[in-house]
């Protein structure tokens, strides 16, 4: 799981509950934001030890109970068909000539007037590699040179 304890004063008590750790809510190593930071490494390995005594739908059944601000962490598996990766349109499908239909990450950016889309598949490796190389001035008897000096596909 992914923790996100931005206000750890307000949450650290109800935290400490959901993990079963009450003991540290009033352990002078981790008393106030302060001390938890000056204390991380220790704090980091009870945590660590604690968290691996259940699987993450206990601890989030757990978590969830006591209010706490946490996320899990995802295989692909998982990310490709979460419903909010969905809905936002993180997952995008393209047209490959030869391999049919693919899903791909979409791009990270958006903007609202000219939105980034994937618009076709990587190309194949070398499928560009002669018109980039007559685009820069070589010749059929160069390209063909480079192809027999293996030096390109």
């Amino acid at each position: 799981v992914q923790l996100v304890m931005i206000e750890s004063e307000r949450f650290w008590a109800g935290f400490c509950r959901a993990l079963g750790l009450e003991h540290l809510i009033d352990d002078p190593r981790f008393g106030d934001h302060f001390h938890r930071v000056e204390h991380c490494q220790e704090l980091f390995h009870i945590l660590e030890e604690q968290f691996a005594t259940k699987i993450r739908s206990e601890w989030a059944e757990r978590l969830d109970k006591e209010s706490c601000m946490w996320a899990p962490i995802q295989t692909l598996d998982e990310v490709i068909v979460d419903p909010q990766v969905r809905a936002n349109g993180y997952v995008s499908a393209l047209e490959h000539q030869e391999e049919g239909e693919f899903e791909v990450v979409s791009t990270p950016m958006g903007f609202q007037r000219t939105p980034a889309e994937a618009r076709s598949p990587a190309p194949e490796l070398g499928q560009h590699t002669e018109s980039k190389l007559l685009e820069l001035g070589y010749t059929w008897d160069d390209i063909t040179a480079l192809k027999e000096q293996g030096a390109i596909i």
